[in-house]
């Protein structure tokens, strides 16, 4: 299946992009379509200005629409981070693998507590603190 993004690039297998990150509030706000390997690209390119590094050699070999795109979108990121980095709501966004039956115990809970993954996983890790701050 192929796919056009807004920039009118053909995509094989995109990735949706939000624009405003969603550990930063943009959960629900609008998303981009992104070949997969500019979005890891800006990711970066966030990444590296806000550690202050040089980032802008990053994209040196892209054509300049696509430069032009990828630091827009890299910029949005730096700025929404900026904006909520001491927001005690802020989520913190986490990515993983789990084997297949950590993931299927995971599932059990949320299931029969009827709560997301991630709120079972938030009050493990709060219980399991909360044993050690004694």
């Amino acid at each position: 299946m192929r796919f056009v993004s807004d920039a009118g690039v053909h995509l094989v297998n995109p990735n949706e992009h939000h624009v405003v990150p969603r550990a930063c509030g943009g959960t629900y706000g609008p998303t981009v379509s992104l070949a997969s390997d500019h979005h890891e690209l800006l990711h970066r390119m966030a990444d590296a200005a806000l550690a202050r590094k040089p980032w802008k050699h990053l994209c040196a070999a892209l054509p300049p629409e696509s430069q032009q795109r990828i630091t827009y979108l890299a910029n949005i990121v730096v700025t929404a981070t900026r904006a909520t980095g001491n927001d005690s709501n802020k989520r913190y966004l986490l990515s993983g693998e789990l084997p297949p039956v950590i993931g299927n115990k995971l599932r059990a809970l949320a299931s029969y507590y009827g709560v997301s993954h991630t709120k079972v996983l938030a009050l493990l890790i709060e219980q399991e603190h909360t044993k050690l701050s004694l």
